[in-house]
């Protein structure tokens, strides 16, 4: 992973590299040559895609109840087991 610092920033595929943003820093690096999966890493991969949206579906429909501030961390926030709550 490497770090872009020049004039032009960019995200998305150019060739084989992969621009990125992550915590307001640009970001490059290499695509995966091959991806192998198997019939199970298939299933397992569409069975969390599904959770992940029933997930998201359940956090925003409590939202206006929790007293929050949204942000870009509040799903790690909310998923997180460690809530200090006692």
């Amino acid at each position: 992973m490497a770090k872009q610092t020049g004039i032009v920033l960019f995200t998305g595929k150019l060739e084989n590299q992969v621009g990125y943003r992550r915590n307001g820093n640009y970001f490059i690096r290499a695509m995966a040559q091959t991806v192998r999966q198997t019939s199970a890493t298939r299933w397992s991969a569409r069975e969390f895609g599904m959770a992940s949206q029933k997930g998201r579906l359940i956090r925003h429909a409590i939202a206006p109840l929790l007293d929050m501030i949204p942000d870009n961390t509040c799903v790690n926030r909310l998923k997180s087991t460690d809530q200090g709550w006692e």
